[in-house]
């Protein structure tokens, strides 16, 4: 299994008492501009021309961690700013947390929907495709952003995922995440616009195996990590895929 750079640490939430609707929308002035691309160090910058359309997970390199995937929200807040000589700013907004749902995409294997169908339908394992992951930030108003990071496809969805043996037929599987912020300003709780985003499942069409480690990387992958998006060159140390590799 892969030795990542990055564990996440973020646990995945229970589903009950958390999912319910918020008092109100935004009418499209809280929303998710785009998913932006990670920089070196794991450094999520607004620079709202560094951004990806679409996410690829390698499920052989998932290894134990919590999520296998995550998402860099970039949001923004359009609620005018009202607030003016020293008064308070009533929309400001502070993003309190992300409610994350997934889906198998269009023409997903059958193994594949057969196996979100019976997560989503049993209490103990409903939170893997369905949850809430807790965030602490705010957003001026007037067009203010915010980057942010969340685990958006849980570790044990992803094992399970491979488990199907459905890539063995289908070399790339779409999935689907919905997200949405959840917000608070002065007149209440409310949620940003739906923001969709496809992710392909392969398996080792991201790791590059270069021989035996140490090895110095031409390819780091992922900064913050190495199962999504960017080709990663790979060392074996051992029985361990060690992703990326090292000097």
């Amino acid at each position: 299994m892969v030795k990542a750079s990055l564990r996440l640490t973020l646990a995945v939430a229970a589903c009950a008492g958390l999912l319910g609707a918020c008092s109100n929308d935004s009418g499209g002035r809280f929303f998710i501009v785009q998913n932006q691309v990670p920089q070196p160090g794991c450094v999520i910058n607004t620079n709202r021309s560094v951004y990806a359309g679409e996410g690829i997970l390698d499920l052989d390199l998932v290894g134990n961690d919590v999520f296998a995937y995550m998402l860099f929200p970039l949001i923004q807040n359009d609620f005018p700013a009202t607030g003016g000589g020293g008064a308070p700013e009533p929309n400001r907004m502070f993003v309190r947390a992300f409610r994350l749902r997934v889906e198998p995409g269009a023409g997903a294997p059958a193994a594949v929907t057969s196996l979100f169908e019976k997560l989503e339908g049993a209490d103990a394992t409903h939170a893997l495709v369905e949850f809430q992951e807790p965030w602490a930030a705010t957003i001026d108003p007037g067009g203010g952003v915010l980057a942010a990071a969340v685990g958006a496809i849980p570790g044990e969805l992803a094992r399970q995922l491979r488990a199907t043996r459905a890539l063995e037929s289908s070399p790339r599987v779409p999935l689907i995440v919905r997200l949405r912020a959840v917000g608070k300003r002065r007149d209440g709780e409310l949620e940003s616009d739906e923001f969709v985003y496809p992710v392909r499942l392969c398996q080792g069409c991201l790791a590059n195996v270069v021989g035996t480690c140490p090895h110095a990387p031409a390819n780091t992958g992922n900064p913050c990590n190495p199962a999504q998006d960017f080709t990663v060159d790979c060392c074996q140390a051992g029985a361990e895929l060690v992703c990326p590799a090292f000097k």
